[in-house]
C-alpha cells in the first residue's frame, strides 16, 4: 500500500519525522513478512491434512524447515512489492505486481520442471531468482539439501539488491516531494 499512501497525505506527514527511508522501508516491510509467515504456516497446515488423507503424509520437521526458508523469498517479494509501491502510482504497482508473481511461477518451475528444459529458457529460469526461490522449498520439505547453499544464496542477493532498489527508489520520491 506504499503507492496508495504516496498519493495521500498520509506519507506527506510521515515524512515530517526524523526516519530515514530504509526505516520507511522496514516499517513497511515487518508486518507484511508477518503475514507470509501465518500464510506459509496456513498453507503447510492444509498441505500436512492434504497429504494424510492421500497417504503420502509430510515430516513435520521439513514443513517448519521449508516455512523458515521461504522467509527470504517472501522478503524478496515484499521488496518488489515496494519498490513497485514506490515508483509507480496506485493504480500500476498492483498489476505489476501481479505480473511478477505469475512471472515468478512460470520461470520458478512452479508449473513445470525447469531441469527438463533445454537451452536459453532454461538458462534465463536458472539466472532469475524465482527457479532457486522455488527450489528451496522443494528441497526442504523432501528433506534433501543438495545445492541447498548455492540456491539459498542467490535468492537472498536478488533479495538484498531488490530492497536496496526499493529504498533508492523511496528516497527518490521522497526527495521528489519534497521539491
Amino acid at each position: 500500500h506504499i503507492s496508495k499512501d504516496r498519493g495521500s497525505a498520509f506519507l506527506a506527514r510521515l515524512y515530517a519525522s526524523p526516519l530515514e527511508s530504509y526505516e520507511f522501508i522496514a516499517g513497511y516491510t515487518l508486518p507484511v513478512m508477518i503475514i507470509a509467515f501465518f500464510q506459509c504456516i496456513i498453507t503447510y497446515a492444509a498441505s500436512f491434512i492434504i497429504s494424510i488423507i492421500t497417504g503420502n503424509p509430510l515430516s513435520i520437521s521439513h514443513i517448519i524447515v521449508s516455512v523458515l526458508i521461504l522467509m527470504p523469498s517472501a522478503f524478496m517479494f515484499t521488496g518488489f512489492g515496494l519498490l513497485f509501491g514506490s515508483l509507480f502510482n496506485d493504480k500500476a504497482a498492483p498489476g505489476l505486481c501481479s505480473i511478477i508473481i505469475t512471472l515468478s511461477c512460470m520461470l520458478g518451475g512452479v508449473w513445470m520442471d525447469v531441469d527438463n528444459l533445454k537451452g536459453g529458457f532454461k538458462n534465463l529460469c536458472i539466472f532469475l531468482p524465482f527457479y532457486h526461490s522455488v527450489k528451496t522449498g522443494r528441497m526442504a520439505v523432501s528433506g534433501n539439501y543438495q545445492d541447498f547453499p548455492k540456491s539459498m544464496l542467490i535468492v537472498c542477493v536478488y533479495a538484498a539488491a531488490i530492497y536496496i532498489l526499493a529504498v533508492a527508489a523511496f528516497n527518490s520520491k521522497k526527495l521528489k516531494d519534497f521539491s
